[in-house]
């Protein structure tokens, strides 16, 4: 059963639908900093509102005296956007284009004829699926944490909330591999 499983794990690592994917999360957990940067520059007057379609209402650019956009997001808030919406949607496509060509491409059968049974071969399949949802949702979960750093700088960064954002981001992470599991 080892040798099955490493056999999917070096097809997953090779796959090139899984390293497609891994870049998406890694783009959209960008696209989403862009854009509260851009909306909090256009609060502050320093880019054109209507700029890359961003439109802000006259009362967002008006309050300067409150916090700007990236002063009232928390970095859990885009967590929950990130992994709420745009990781679960490519995990869930992931797991798709990955089975269907497992079948697609007539690999099952030919491993059932080599004396595994269909019930290992299966469960190697759907923990190599997991195992590479579980890769794109660290990787989504990590760089949000870095770019939040990094635009939202770190003063509110304690111990509280760096366990609040893993335990919050472990339950994100347990429904988006269920949803995942559903697809498999």
């Amino acid at each position: 059963m080892l040798n099955l499983l490493s056999g999917e794990i070096y097809k997953l690592r090779k796959s090139k639908c899984f390293l497609i994917c891994v870049a998406l999360t890694i783009v959209s957990v960008v696209f989403m900093y862009g854009m509260l940067f851009l909306a909090n520059e256009i609060q502050k007057g320093q880019i054109e509102n209507g700029t890359a379609g961003m439109v802000l209402s006259e009362e967002e650019i008006g309050n300067t005296e409150g916090e700007s956009v990236l002063g009232d997001t928390q970095i859990i808030e885009v967590l929950q956007a990130i992994m709420g919406g745009f990781v679960a949607f490519i995990a869930v496509i992931f797991n798709a284009i990955y089975v269907i060509g497992e079948f697609g491409h007539g690999a099952i059968k030919n491993i059932v004829g080599k004396g595994h049974s269909r019930g290992k071969i299966f469960i190697v399949k759907y923990v190599s699926c997991v195992f590479g949802t579980v890769i794109m949702l660290l990787t989504g979960a990590i760089l949000n944490l870095v770019l939040g750093f990094v635009f939202m700088g770190t003063d509110s960064v304690n111990g509280a909330m760096l366990s609040d954002y893993a335990i919050y981001a472990l339950l994100m992470s347990g429904l988006v591999i269920g949803l995942s599991s559903l697809v498999i």
